[in-house]
């Protein structure tokens, strides 16, 4: 559900790395979070890649957009 969400909220060919960097994101939290072995390091990993994901759903949905009050 969430990859229709990138499609949806990145249209077009001028964000396809957008979209590309997100689902690479989610790839990377999804298996370092069903790793049975993971480390310290791996579970760092998945919370930067899950931290991206978090992120960039923000700024898609507008989360992140300036108002007049940031200026």
């Amino acid at each position: 559900m969430i990859e229709a969400f990138f499609a949806h909220a990145s249209q077009g060919s001028s964000n396809e790395n957008v979209r590309r960097h997100a689902k690479a994101a989610l790839k990377l939290a999804v298996e370092l979070q069903h790793r049975r072995t993971a480390d310290f390091r791996e579970a760092a990993l998945c919370l930067e890649a899950t931290s991206s994901v978090t992120n960039i759903v923000a700024i898609l949905a507008g989360r992140r957009d300036q108002t007049k009050e940031d200026v």
